[in-house]
């Protein structure tokens, strides 16, 4: 892994966020549904937000995965 691979990850999971944040507009919208979003995780700085990000279990982070595993 890059230095450079953390932040393109994190980047890619908060853009996975505002696409959810579309879907739940559309549900909202079409089916009259709302559906809450995600509590969103902050920490200060910017290595703070990579951390939050990474460890969001709302955008699959590391503490995600094992809450959705199958058994």
């Amino acid at each position: 892994m890059t230095p450079l691979g953390p932040w393109l990850i994190a980047a890619t999971l908060r853009g996975a966020l505002g696409l959810a944040a579309a879907h739940r507009g559309l549900v909202r919208g079409l089916l009259g549904e709302r559906v809450e979003p995600p509590v969103p995780r902050t920490q200060p700085g910017l290595f703070g937000w990579r951390r939050a990000v990474l460890g969001d279990p709302a955008s699959g982070g590391r503490s995600g995965r094992s809450s959705q595993r199958r058994h």
